[in-house]
This record gives C-alpha cells, structure tokens and sequence, in this order.
C-alpha cells in the first residue's frame, strides 16, 4: 500500500470518526432532553400527588383537629357549669348563714330588750325602797360611805 492509500483510508476513518461522533452527540442530546422531558413530566407528576396527598392528609388533621378542639371546648364548657353550680352553692350558704346570724341578732335583740325592761323595773323598785328609807330615816341606816 502506498501513501496515498493511507491518506485515503486515514481521511475516511476520520470522516467516519467525525460522522460517528457527531451522530452520537446528535444521540446523546437527543437522548437528554428527551430524558429530562421526562424527568420533568414525572417531577410534575410526582408533585401533583404529594400536593393532592399534602392536601388530604391537611384536610384529615384539620377535621379531627376540629372534632378534638370542640370536644375540649364542650368539656370546658361543662366544666364552668359545673364550677358555677358549685360556687352558688357555697354563695347560697353564705347567704344562709348570715340569715341565720340576722334572726339570732334579732331574737338577742329581743331579749336585750326584756332585760333592759326587767332592769328598769329592779331600777324602779330600788328607787322606790331608797325613797322609803329616806323617808323614814330612824328606821333605816344608809351608810354613803366604803366599809372601813
């Protein structure tokens, strides 16, 4: 073989080269942007159901949160009553007592007045009994002063 046989073969291996390599980034682009179509598609894919399981899963957590929220709510409310039962209880015995004590202070009041009463009448006879003496001074001593 002669030299020009070699260039000839050398020219068309690297034609063949070049064209080989040209086809293969041709392929390999084609190749990318057909794998990243997909990537993409499915990335969206992919997020539309997260976004609608997200959405599910926040809708459930919201309903029983809401469900729980009243059931406490209900509980509290019952419990408020239950404490202003109580405490209207422990007020109407407050106001029991004091009653009582108002009927005691009266009747005391009333007997107060029948001693006062009874007093006035010892007062009257002391009096009386004093003007008797004195009006009789040889019959009675009255002696003004301490005992020595």
């Amino acid at each position: 073989m002669e030299e020009k046989d070699f260039e000839r073969l050398e020219k068309i291996v690297t034609t063949l080269t070049n064209d080989f390599s040209k086809k293969l980034d041709d392929q390999s682009k084609d190749f990318q942007h057909k794998l990243d179509l997909k990537l993409d598609d499915q990335s969206k894919d992919f997020q539309h159901k997260l976004d609608l399981k997200l959405d599910d899963q926040s809708k459930d957590f919201q309903h029983k949160l809401d469900l729980k929220l009243d059931d406490q709510s209900k509980n509290f409310h019952t419990w408020i009553g239950v404490q202003g039962e109580d405490f209207q209880h422990k007020l109407d015995l407050v106001v029991e007592g004091f009653q009582m004590l108002a009927e005691k202070i009266d009747q005391f009041e009333i007997k107060l007045d029948q001693v006062g009463t009874g007093l006035d009448g010892v007062a009257a006879s002391i009096a009386a009994h004093r003007m008797d003496t004195e009006a009789h001074p040889g019959l009675y001593r009255v002696d003004r002063g301490l005992a020595k």
